[in-house]
């Protein structure tokens, strides 16, 4: 090849080409001022302008350049923390040295292609010289990395600016990856978690996470896509802020007839309902029980008619206890911290057992 002039007395050392290396230059021989050198040397010519010739300087020995070379045993003992195959140590000849720039073709692990080639799902493990010990070779895999899922591809259900994806979960490799390592998240085999961004706000379903896995395209090996996992309703993809429903606040066999529950079970004809400034208002009952739901951290306070009182879990002693009024928050989760149980008269005696002792429900007789 063309290689630049070197100019009359100037010196050069010769270096072996890729793949070789110099007993002396491994063995701890210094490397003197003129071993393995060449000096250009002009022969001035009576009828011409003359010659130039590298010499050895002052005639010393040039070492000889040798092959560096990879075991194939070496390989085989490694544990490649790779997605290839287990097929290629059937390539591998253990008895073998292998040559400088020689490979051993492999086979990327379904799900994974060509980390240099992305739509090649065949790479190579090759032998390479050791940076910092040239008469040793060393082998070097090509990796294999997933096949990637395009974010913005989320069946058009990813919201870039209301939702985040917050962690993910390699189903293969059972390893979660949170949320400082976001640039791991779309890619197969990988299951996503998203929820709403803005803190107070859920989706439209009233759910608080939606899953997506990164699955291959079917019949490829190549490409992925986002599928929604079994219960993840895309078309409630839409992030709105938390509410608890009016007809949570009582138990669940007195849901579907809250209004007659509340109005005819002696309670007061209003309550008393205190936003998240403290402001209290007064709301009539029935103006109360007219909407369906109600903002996070509103809360609601029942009171019951002379004569009549609620019970309640004293969460000192973990007992039933009597009580004539009994407020209630929506919370953070999107239901009410506590159940409004019926007023009843104070004549009768509230149970003095634990609370943990009864069902969850109880009908008061």
């Amino acid at each position: 090849p063309d290689v630049d002039p070197i100019a009359d007395g100037r010196i050069v050392k010769a270096a072996c080409a890729p793949g070789f290396f110099r007993t002396s230059e491994v063995d701890g021989t210094p490397d003197s001022l003129i071993r393995n050198r060449y000096r250009c040397d002009h022969v001035s010519s009576a009828s011409s302008i003359g010659t130039a010739n590298l010499v050895a300087m002052n005639n010393t020995v040039v070492d000889h350049c040798k092959p560096m070379s990879c075991q194939g045993s070496v390989l085989l003992n490694l544990n490649l923390q790779v997605d290839f195959k287990e097929t290629y140590r059937n390539r591998i000849d253990p008895n073998r040295e292998y040559l400088f720039g020689e490979s051993i073709p492999v086979e990327c692990k379904t799900g994974y292609v060509k980390i240099t080639n992305r739509t090649d799902i065949n790479s190579t493990i090759d032998c390479r010289q050791n940076a910092l010990k040239p008469n040793e070779g060393q082998w070097d895999p090509i990796f294999c990395t997933p096949v990637g899922c395009n974010k913005s591809a989320m069946s058009g259900a990813y919201d870039y600016n209301t939702m985040q994806m917050y962690k993910a979960y390699d189903r293969l490799k059972d390893r979660t990856y949170t949320s400082s390592e976001t640039h791991m998240f779309p890619y197969y085999p990988n299951t996503v978690y998203v929820r709403c961004s803005t803190p107070g706000q859920f989706f439209r379903d009233r759910k608080y996470d939606k899953t997506f896995q990164c699955n291959l395209v079917p019949n490829s090996t190549i490409e992925a896509t986002w599928s929604p996992v079994e219960g993840t309703l895309e078309s409630s993809m839409q992030c709105q802020p938390i509410t608890c429903l009016t007809n949570e606040l009582v138990a669940m066999s007195y849901r579907a007839t809250i209004q007659d529950y509340l109005t005819k079970g002696n309670f007061n004809s209003s309550v008393t309902l205190t936003d998240d400034t403290g402001l209290e208002t007064k709301v009539p009952l029935k103006d109360f029980l007219s909407a369906s739901e109600y903002k996070y951290t509103v809360s609601v306070r029942f009171d019951c008619q002379s004569g009549f009182a609620m019970s309640t879990v004293n969460d000192t002693t973990g007992k039933f206890m009597s009580v004539s009024s009994m407020q209630t928050s929506c919370s953070s989760v999107g239901s009410w911290n506590k159940i409004i149980s019926e007023c009843i008269s104070e004549n009768l005696t509230i149970c003095p057992c634990n609370a943990g002792d009864l069902d969850s429900e109880m009908t008061m007789i």
